[in-house]
């Protein structure tokens, strides 16, 4: 192949969304200079996969590395804990205390949509669709995963210090659906 035929190849490479054939026919007419062979058409297919991927690559990792301020998942708040300094110091404490509100019947999981929107984390009842809670993403201080915790296996622990309050409080939720390994990462949530 000459040189000006890989340059008209080299710049030709298709949009994702085009079709095999559409980037062909476009590069015979950008190429008519030269013979269209099934040798050429090896070529083109072998640079439209390529292109397709390293285009859908660029694309993925762009939307990877992009800043989200937006989520949206469905967990199920299980407990609030004060942290009180006292009995209560930490988020393991908070998930005995959760263990032993559960052993006695006394957790009622509420299902909710745990969303970000404008810098603030908002829950919001999955039935009646009202806002239940709204807080700034600067009052979380801690995300924590916590896994195979007895019942629950999946726990979102969210470390808040809310204006009104002197103690610090931990929601936790159980996020089977989504998965807490895959929610606590989001940076938002990452203090």
């Amino acid at each position: 192949m000459t040189s000006s035929l890989l340059h008209s190849i080299e710049t030709t490479c298709p949009d994702p969304a085009e079709e095999p054939y559409t980037v062909c026919s476009r590069l015979k007419t950008t190429t008519n200079k030269h013979l269209f062979s099934a040798d050429m058409l090896i070529v083109v297919t072998v640079i439209s996969v390529y292109c397709f991927t390293s285009v859908q690559r660029k694309e993925y990792s762009e939307k990877l590395n992009k800043h989200s301020d937006n989520f949206r998942y469905r967990v199920e708040h299980l407990f609030t804990c004060e942290l009180d300094g006292k009995e209560v110091k930490s988020v393991v404490d908070c998930m005995v205390k959760l263990k032993k509100v559960d052993a006695k019947g006394r957790v009622w999981p509420q299902e909710m949509i745990m969303e970000a929107q404008g810098g603030y984390l908002i829950l919001n009842d999955i039935e009646t669709k009202s806002e239940l809670e709204a807080m700034p993403f600067g009052s979380i201080l801690q995300s924590k995963a916590v896994l195979n915790s007895g019942v629950y296996n999946s726990v979102l622990t969210l470390t808040v210090q809310e204006r009104s309050k002197r103690n610090h409080q931990v929601y936790m939720f159980q996020c089977e659906e989504t998965g807490v390994s895959y929610i606590s990462r989001e940076p938002s949530l990452i203090s």
